[in-house]
């Protein structure tokens, strides 16, 4: 039997985290087997992609940056997403393709072409939840909680 997949998605500071922990809270709570983990993960790949995030990506072209959510993915779905649903687990995200399909797209690239990509080895979500709040809303939420030094991925 095929497991979930649950996938949290928005802007910075809309409340991914906060909301998919909860969701993973509740389901535990109802003896659900449920497994949580987040995009980017912390491979090599993964802790690329911060490290870019919080140090300015303007040394990476789009291409290169897009590459290593990529092979980050590669490594989540093979070691933690893929597993998980095989034996019928509940699996929620914060953040997945869709997120690379909004910023990458955001700097030139198709994203058509990367959901297309990224479909052929990323199982598709069962359900895929958007948290739509303003960009000021989601600044001022980063703000209040990291002392003014917003960053993507944010990382409790």
């Amino acid at each position: 039997m095929r497991g979930v997949l649950i996938v949290i998605e928005g802007i910075d500071g809309a409340g991914k985290s906060t909301q998919a922990r909860l969701l993973y809270d509740y389901l535990r709570y109802r003896e659900i087997d449920v497994v949580f983990s987040r995009e980017p993960t912390d491979s090599v790949f993964g802790k690329k992609i911060r490290s870019l995030a919080i140090k300015g990506r303007e040394s990476m072209d789009p291409k290169e940056e897009y590459q290593l959510f990529v092979e980050d993915r590669k490594l989540h779905v093979a070691n933690i997403i893929d597993p998980a649903l095989k034996v019928g687990k509940v699996v929620i995200l914060d953040r997945y393709y869709y997120s690379t399909m909004a910023y990458q797209g955001a700097l030139g690239l198709d994203p058509e072409n990367i959901r297309l990509e990224n479909e052929k080895f990323s199982p598709q979500p069962d359900l895929a939840v958007i948290i739509d709040i303003s960009v000021n809303e989601g600044l001022r939420r980063i703000r209040s909680r990291r002392d003014g030094a917003p960053d993507l991925f944010e990382k409790e």
